[in-house]
């Protein structure tokens, strides 16, 4: 059979299965139809790209990101992943309390208070004591952490 008869043949059935025919919706619907069949069968109508394909694939590329990552900033002095993440969350909030930075970097107060505490030691943060709350603290980003970022950036 010639290839226009096939696309014919194929646009004809598309158009009885398909609501509204438009040449972006039979390409998509021919594409999907020349890809190959799953090894493992589903259910009726299911999609190969399940949870557990989604997982997979993200585990790959946050590894491959995780050893990337590590590798640029092992030459600056920032060895946690952790140190880079609070210092840019740092930057943008400005001058915070310890506990927005957390809550702003979904983390556990004592893990927080570990990295933050850390970096306070590496002169990468200052720490005030809040005027409006003399309990709390303020921190905000100093030039050394400025200049750690600007290096992995």
């Amino acid at each position: 059979m010639k290839p226009i008869v096939q696309l014919v043949d194929e646009w004809a059935a598309f158009e009885e299965v398909s609501e509204q025919p438009t040449v972006e919706a039979f390409c998509r619907y021919y594409l999907q139809k020349q890809r190959p069949k799953p090894k493992q069968a589903g259910k009726k109508g299911e999609r190969i790209m399940n949870g557990a394909y989604l997982l997979k694939t993200l585990g790959r590329i946050l590894s491959a990101y995780s050893l990337y990552f590590r590798s640029a900033v092992n030459h600056i002095g920032i060895p946690p992943a952790e140190s880079f993440y609070y210092l840019n969350g740092l930057l943008h909030l400005g001058e915070v309390r310890k506990s927005d930075l957390i809550n702003y970097m979904f983390a556990e107060t004592t893990t927080g208070m570990e990295v933050i505490n850390r970096l306070i030691r590496e002169n990468k943060i200052d720490e005030r004591t809040s005027p409006d709350d003399k309990r709390a603290k303020l921190i905000k980003i100093t030039e050394k952490g400025i200049t750690a970022l600007d290096e992995i950036l």
